[in-house]
């Protein structure tokens, strides 16, 4: 979770005020936790960090962790940042519904 907070206040003191951020990350809702469940996520989070973090590999936690997408969207906002746009990917198995397709799921930020 530091990492992460460093990471978008790096970001942040770099973007240009017209400029945008775009980070990957698998952020746990309810269409992903309704993948999970129903046993069609590529990595389902079985284990808690803590309240908002979770992850797949319990011998490998930094394998793939997802963060409860409002705590994620809380550390953006912390950082200086605003969320621009989320776009879902397929990782917990949901239909994705934009063109790009991604698995992971694609945050664009901009400074606030």
């Amino acid at each position: 979770e530091d990492d992460i907070r460093f990471y978008l206040k790096n970001a942040a003191s770099m973007l240009t005020p017209h400029g945008k951020m775009l980070c990957t990350a698998f952020l746990h809702n309810e269409s992903s936790a309704a993948g999970e469940a129903a046993g069609k996520s590529r990595y389902p989070m079985p284990f808690h960090l803590n309240e908002y973090t979770r992850y797949y590999n319990e011998k490998d936690p930094l394998h793939a962790i997802s963060f409860d997408e409002s705590a994620f969207i809380t550390m953006i906002s912390e950082s200086g940042l605003r969320t621009e746009q989320i776009l879902l990917g397929g990782w917990c198995g949901r239909a994705v519904t934009s063109e790009l397709d991604p698995f992971q799921d694609l945050i664009i930020a901009t400074l606030a």
